[in-house]
């Protein structure tokens, strides 16, 4: 800094030893060096103010070649000297390094050096620039908005092109460094170095061979026009050429305009004015496109500044893009837009079908931009070191000496002079304390100069934003200033002259400021400024400072009195604005929580332990590697269908193979193995509809302690048979090699147990749970068998959760707490289970129903897009899963065979149990009667500490009761219509969705349930308070307990939902308890102390104490939705889904936030989390409705399932005749879309049709339905009819063995069929005639006919022969030849791709679709 040592000294040395060296390097054969150390002092004018300087120091450095006789001079010019507390490697040090150019120096730290101002009027200097600047970068731009004072900086350009032209070089990146202290070497590449250099070097060379130096007024030819494209090339001419150019390609474009538009005119074979007309309208659009693409930025700009959000975009400049550039880009674009979406004249130009789609997008980045800067740290504009506030403050002593000499004020303080837009508000809430800083515009009133030390001119230009802050204890300079009178003498009768001493540091300034009828009429300073003193209110200013030359400043000042009054105009201040209290980010409050949820709760849900090697046998644990390398064999089995030689064949040997090897390597002296391959048959009915099975086989094992004589057996089941077209790794493969891990650790590990093990391995569970029908009805170990571990998946890979337990057994869920080792469970999701909304069903049905076991149903459920598809393999499957299930499983299982309960389970039935886990961390369980306790407990409790609570708001608020009651009843009708509109919002969400069409469009982005359904629920939740704490005017009760009441309305709303569920039976009432019990023990614990009554100092136990509802709510919750949003994808077409998960996700953000988002009022800006939420919202519509993002389907990972049939229906009448042929494809859609996503794509649809009519004129619409499935979304299925016939790959045969009259009213039918693996029957009798008997059910009882016909579904498994029935109908009237019945035959080859036509059809879908379709026969007859 000029006067420092470090300046006048350490850098004036280094400078010449430098130079002194370059000169003893020198060619001395070529070149003279003359170097010349200078002391100047001098003064000149500068804005308002003299620069007065007292021996500064230049070094001055000539070099000459020995031939050159001119006499004419290249000035290169830098500084070294610093601002203030910086070491200045920028500026402009890097330039003194350089020591190359016209002038040099920095406004920034690296980069390229910009041209940034030549001439002037000396055009031949940017040629030279051109010719040998090596990496041009430059533009006559930015000499204009230089040279308009828009920018905060000045060199030393200024003064040399006064008397000399030249170019002004400087750097410019990095700026937020410049004149800081981290303006230190570091910031600086050598690149910026070699960059500068080259440039420097070359030009310099160039200049100093310039023949224009002769005489530079002889080449005086104006400005020149000039400008780099991407550093690559430059251009440059001089003004006279730019305004010929920029007239010349205006007069172009006017001509060609013209062109073109009598060219549209001939084309479109309209009149020319015609045309015109259209084109003047257009302008007048475009013209305000223009207009708004400059307004809008500024608009936002203006606003942003109104609201203290200035220099959002400081830290983050892309946010530049989305505050300005995009809004820039709306108002190009909108009035266009509009104007040809609503224009009638047929648009010659129309280039993209949607361009409302563009306009949409700049809205919504604009919108996370607005966001993002207003309610994020990504819009606060400082980071250390990079991009730091700059606070400019004075610690100022002021001390006023009177006329007479005496002292009459001194203060001390802290003078701020703020250097940017937001001033002192980012230290509000910091540790800084500010307490008492004021503007000084009172002081600039009625002081001179404020009574500041105003350092410089910036600090006198911002005075009246100038800030001070006072200080007790007076401010002890580290030197003396002092200022002697050394003379006053009278001139004459009008004129004294006064003679100043001024001794003090290297920076002082002089304030001089006469009284109305005194002027200066002489002094010692520049003459020039006396004659235009500054405008009124500034005072004279005389800034000095010194250099190596330390001696006193020596003047005089010469005062002329008039006698006549002098009048000056005063501009009266203002009174100071009031100070807009600066506000916290509400929505910062919000972002906690969702940190929260995604950095805690969602590594917990997805949490697995380390799986377990080979290597790790010897522990007698659970082995994952094992048990994958039996998955990978079974599940490259293929599909494993009932009947099919992979499941009767191969899976099961393969099966028997592991239990032989397992039975092999037991300890047989701790152990007996039975090993048990079963065949069962059978029969089970669900109303009109039975379910029929042949030759199913099981594999049952059971392992018995030689020790043990206990009859109860413990079942475990799961099943190995599949879907069709899946190779099933996850449902349920997974639990088969889990089954066998665990039979073989337990096998094989010398830990006994009380009661025998039977594993049921079953083979035939995906049709209608027949296996499990068998065993458990047939099986000679079933009766024996008093609890079941059933295993089951509706997903691939992850955890697996306890959905059922019991019925009316609690002790179950007790072992489960006790062994289990990563729980997982709800009883949530058995009562959602059971409700039967889960298109899905387990074998632990008919364990309960036919065995009256009890026990526990596990399911896995993650990942339920590959679910019953062709995906479901072993690689979507981590090991590590298979190791959380195994261990579990193994643990489980050894204590329940050790439960006593299991002697006489019936003595243990004592109710349902309540049961959930915490981020699988933790295992809650209690019976249903202590949930029903606590359950009205605790909403009671929770009634009692709120009265408390508002008895001691009227104590301290010094109101009635009543009073408090009136607030209270308003705040919990605002609180319950906030619940509802909670609800609701979400549901109207998805209800206008699938209205529009658009269901599922979370199905392959997860995220959009958040914009959906979350940010809609907690508008709902917040709007309605936040509208009622803007307009309330209760002056008589604090805001804060306002905002008491408002919680306490939304406990009293989750008490009342808490009761009434359980007095409606649901034991899934506790998810209302768990947020109460956390509410009230803060309540308590808040009127327990003095939090209650201070303020918001009770939010702060508030927020602590509602982290566990919190964490709990949102996993539950999220559990849900990720079981539920695959679901949607094969629940059928009629119901809409997205109602689920809206209900879903508006019921967990209820209880997640509940007691949260009222909160967001003790903040100042609360409308603003609104805001946000709202735009959250708005961006999320738009990504689901209007972009891929929301498109549901994802080849391989979130396909589209569509199943259909090829079908051939053949309808034969009474006399034998076929009446009927049809052929094509049924489909019977799995999603609430059906066919809307395929239009468009390759499969051609064309005739597809509603099943509507086939159902009203046929029985089961004439088709082969193929399930129950199929049944219940008959009248959703659709018919796509084929000109050739399909071929079926096998014949179905039906054979009539006979027609026997029983008895005057009734007649015996007996058939025989048969056919493929997987067959229906459908009978309907004509209107006079009664089913009365059959073979399919050993008593032959018929049940009542309902208006649906009678179906019966056949599968068969290790055993194919045909089917035998018999068929007794009753008529009244006894004639038998007449039409009796219809008899439907559907007939399913499920294991064939169909004819080549079918195979083309199906290779036509696109790559998301998921097909399951095969030929399919109907056969109707009329017997």
């Amino acid at each position: 800094m000029i006067g420092s040592k470090e300046n006048e000294v350490e850098a004036v040395q280094y400078l010449l030893k430098e130079l002194n060296q370059i000169k003893d390097e020198s060619l001395k054969d070529y070149f003279d060096i003359e170097i010349d150390l200078s002391q100047v002092s001098g003064q000149f004018k500068y804005a308002n103010l003299i620069i007065l300087y007292q021996g500064v120091q230049n070094i001055a450095v000539k070099i000459a070649p020995k031939n050159s006789k001119s006499d004419s001079y290249l000035l290169v010019n830098s500084h070294y000297d610093s601002k203030p507390e910086t070491p200045s490697a920028g500026d402009a040090g890097f330039m003194i390094v350089t020591i190359a150019v016209v002038n040099l120096d920095a406004a920034g730290s690296g980069g390229r050096e910009l041209l940034f101002q030549s001439g002037p009027n000396y055009s031949w200097l940017v040629d030279y620039y051109n010719k040998f600047a090596k990496h041009p970068f430059g533009t006559t731009l930015a000499e204009e908005i230089y040279q308009s004072g828009a920018l905060p900086s000045d060199s030393d350009y200024t003064i040399f092109k006064e008397h000399i032209p030249g170019l002004d070089l400087g750097q410019c990146y990095n700026g937020f460094v410049y004149h800081t202290k981290y303006d230190v070497i570091d910031v600086i590449p050598r690149e910026s170095l070699q960059n500068t250099g080259d440039n420097v070097l070359s030009l310099v060379r160039g200049l100093a061979n310039a023949t224009e130096l002769h005489d530079t007024e002889a080449h005086k030819t104006g400005h020149a026009v000039f400008f780099d494209f991407l550093g690559i090339y430059f251009v440059h001419y001089s003004e006279a050429t730019g305004i010929s150019v920029n007239f010349g390609v205006a007069g172009a474009a006017f001509l060609l305009v013209f062109i073109s538009v009598w060219r549209m005119a001939a084309v479109s074979h309209v009149s020319i004015c015609h045309v015109v007309c259209w084109f003047i309208l257009v302008l007048i659009v475009q013209a305000i496109s223009f207009v708004l693409g400059l307004a809008l930025p500024i608009v936002v700009s203006y606003v942003f500044d109104n609201v203290g959000l200035s220099l959002t975009y400081y830290s983050t400049p892309l946010l530049v893009i989305g505050l300005y550039v995009c809004p820039s880009l709306i108002g190009l674009s909108l009035p266009i837009t509009v104007y040809y979406n609503i224009q009638c004249n047929i648009p010659l130009i129309n280039t993209f079908r949607r361009p409302s789609f563009v306009v949409f997008s700049l809205l919504a980045i604009t919108a996370v931009a607005m966001y993002l800067a207003s309610s994020t740290q990504i819009g606060f504009p400082y980071r250390p070191r990079t991009n730091g506030q700059r606070v400019a403050y004075l610690q100022v002593r002021n001390m006023f000496y009177e006329y007479d000499g005496a002292l009459s004020k001194d203060e001390s303080g802290y003078l701020f002079n703020f250097q940017d837009r937001r001033e002192e508000k980012p230290f509000l809430g910091s540790n800084v304390n500010l307490t008492g800083l004021v503007s000084i515009k009172s002081r600039c009133e009625k002081h001179m100069m404020c009574g500041m030390p105003l350092y410089d001119f910036r600090y006198v230009d911002n005075r009246l934003q100038s800030k001070w802050l006072p200080r007790s204890e007076p401010i002890v300079p580290p030197g003396l200033t002092t200022l002697n009178v050394r003379s006053k003498t009278v001139l004459n009768s009008t004129t004294v002259r006064f003679e100043f001493s001024l001794i003090g540091p290297p920076q002082m300034s002089l304030f001089f400021e006469p009284y109305e009828d005194v002027t200066i009429s002489n002094w010692s300073f520049l003459q020039s400024y006396l004659q235009n003193r500054p405008p009124y209110p500034l005072s004279y200013h005389i800034f000095f400072n010194y250099g190596i030359d330390k001696s006193p400043l020596n003047f005089f000042v010469e005062i002329s009195i008039s006698y006549e009054s002098v009048e000056a105009s005063r501009n009266v201040l203002k009174k100071d604005e009031s100070f807009k209290v600066p506000w916290y980010f509400a929505s910062g409050f919000l972002l906690f929580w969702v940190l929260l949820f995604f950095a805690v709760m969602i590594p917990f849900f997805y949490r697995l332990p380390t799986a377990l090697t080979i290597e790790d046998s010897k522990k007698n644990v659970f082995i994952a590697e094992r048990a994958y390398k039996n998955l990978y064999t079974l599940s490259n089995i293929g599909t494993k269908l009932t009947g099919s030689k992979e499941n009767e064949v191969e899976a099961v040997n393969f099966i028997l193979n592991e239990v032989t090897q397992i039975k092999e390597d037991m300890l047989e002296e701790f152990f007996e193995m039975e090993i048990d391959l079963s065949k069962v048959s059978g029969v089970q009915g669900y109303g009109t509809s039975f379910d029929v099975y042949q030759g199913i086989q099981n594999i049952v094992v059971k392992l018995t302690p030689k020790s043990s004589k206990s009859e109860s057996y413990l079942l475990v089941n799961s099943h190995f048979d599949s879907k069709p077209f899946t190779p099933s790794a996850g449902d349920a493969g997974f639990m088969i090699v889990t089954m066998l891990e665990v039979l073989r650790v337990i096998a094989t590990t010398k830990k006994a147990f009380e009661h025998p093990i039977v594993f049921l391995f079953n083979g035939s569970e995906e049709g209608y749970l027949q296996a499990s029908h068998g065993f458990i009805t047939q099986h000679k170990w079933a009766p024996y068998c008093k609890a079941v571990v059933n295993l089951d998946a509706a997903g691939s890979g992850g955890r697996e959760v306890l959905f059922q337990s019991g019925p009316n057994h609690p002790w179950l869920v007790k072992y489960y707490k006790e062994y289990i080792k990563y729980p997982f469970a709800t009883t949530m999701a058995e009562e959602i289970f059971q409700s039967g909304i889960i298109p899905s069903d387990t074998d632990f049905r008919q364990f309960k129903t036919y065995g009256n076991i009890p026990g526990l149903d596990m399911a896995q459920f993650i990942n339920g897009f590959v679910y019953h598809t062709k995906y479901d393999v072993i690689d979507v499957i981590p090991r590590e899963a298979l190791q959380n299930t195994g261990d579990n499983i193994l643990s489980l299982v050894r204590g329940l065979a050790n439960a006593t309960e299991l002697r006489d389970t019936e003595a243990y039935k004592s109710g349902n149990a309540v049961f959930f886990d915490f981020l699988g961390l933790y295992f809650v369980h209690y019976s249903e009667t202590t949930g029903i306790y606590l359950n009205f407990g605790v909403p009671g409790a929770v009634l009692i500490f709120i009265v408390v609570s508002m008895w001691r708001m009227t104590a301290i608020s010094r109101v009635s009761i009543c009073h408090v009651v009136r607030w209270f009843i308003l705040v919990l009708i605002i609180q319950t219509i906030s619940f509802v509109l909670g609800l609701a919002f979400p549901i109207v969400v998805a209800y206008v969705f699938d209205n529009l069409g658009l269901s599922l469009t979370y199905y392959s982005t997860p995220l959009l349930v958040i914009g959906l359904y979350v940010c809609p629920s907690l508008i709902g939740l917040s709007l309605p308070l936040t509208i009622y704490y803007n307009l309330q005017g209760n002056d008589k009760i604090s805001t804060a307990y306002h905002l008491q009441l408002a919680l306490h309305a939304q406990a009293v709303i989750l008490a009342l939902l808490t009761i009434g569920l359980t007095l409606f039976g649901l034991r899934s009432a506790y998810i209302f308890v768990v947020p109460l019990i956390f509410y009230v023990l803060s309540l308590a614990f808040n009127l327990l102390t003095t939090l209650h009554d201070r303020g918001y100092a009770w939010t702060g136990l508030l927020k602590a104490s509602q982290i566990i509802p919190f964490l709990y709510s949102s996993y539950l919750f999220y559990t849900f939705v990720v079981a539920l949003t695959p679901m949607g994808g094969r629940a059928g077409s009629s119901s809409n889904r997205d109602l689920y998960i809206a209900v879903l996700a508006a019921a967990g953000s209820i209880l997640s936030f509940g007691f949260l988002i009222p909160v967001i009022n003790a903040f100042r800006r609360p409308s603003f989390v609104v805001f946000s939420l709202l735009a959250i919202t708005a961006i999320a519509i738009y990504l689901a409705s209007s972009t891929q993002i929301g498109f549901p389907y994802r080849p391989k990972t979130n396909g589209q399932r569509i199943a259909y049939l090829q079908v051939r229906n053949m309808f034969y009448e009474y006399d034998g005749t076929l009446s009927k042929d049809e052929s094509g494809y049924l489909f019977n859609f799995m999603d609430r879309r059906e066919e809307k996503p395929l239009l468009g794509s390759n499969v051609n649809l064309t005739g597809l049709v509603s099943m509507n009519s086939k159902c009203e004129n046929h029985m089961m619409c004439g088709m082969p339905l193929y399930s129950y499935g199929y049944i219940q979304n008959r009248l959703q299925n659709k018919w796509l009819p084929r000109s050739e016939p399909i071929e079926t790959p096998a014949s179905t045969a039906l054979q009539r063995l006979s027609k026997t009259v029983v008895n005057a009213t009734t007649v015996r039918f007996e058939f025989n069929l048969t056919g493929p693996s997987q067959m229906s029957l459908f009978i309907e009798p004509y209107e006079d005639v009664t089913l009365s008997k059959w073979s399919f059910v050993s008593n032959g009882q018929v049940p009542s006919a309902s208006q649906q016909p009678y179906s019966i579904f056949f599968t068969y498994g290790i055993d194919s022969s045909p089917l035998n029935f018999f068929l007794e109908l009753t008529k009244p009237n006894g004639n038998f030849n007449v039409p009796l019945f219809q008899l439907g035959v559907s007939s399913h080859f499920i294991t064939n791709e169909g004819d080549a036509q079918s195979v083309k059809f199906a290779s036509s879908f696109p790559s998301y679709a998921i097909l399951v379709q095969w030929p399919s026969l109907y056969q109707r007859y009329i017997f």
